[in-house]
């Protein structure tokens, strides 16, 4: 199974006159109070990055699943 990449577009951002480039910042959302209330309106590329990534993450720790469970209990109490 393949690492998901997010997709980079470079923007130069420039704050207190220190300047760098920001390769993910297209994944901002001005509206994340909206998105957080409805999930649809979150950027498609981002979703399928976010479906894409946490596919490969289960896949890769499928094996870990009841100690996964025994630490998640053992937290909650």
């Amino acid at each position: 199974m393949k690492i998901p990449q997010l997709e980079k577009k470079s923007e130069l951002k420039t704050c207190h006159n220190i300047s760098w480039e920001d390769d993910y910042s297209w994944v901002h959302q001005s509206n994340i109070l909206d998105v957080l209330r409805d999930s649809s309106k979150l950027l498609p590329k981002v979703r399928k990055y976010l479906e894409e990534e946490n596919a490969y993450t289960e896949h890769h720790l499928k094996d870990t699943k009841e100690a996964q469970k025994k630490l998640f209990d053992e937290i909650k109490g």
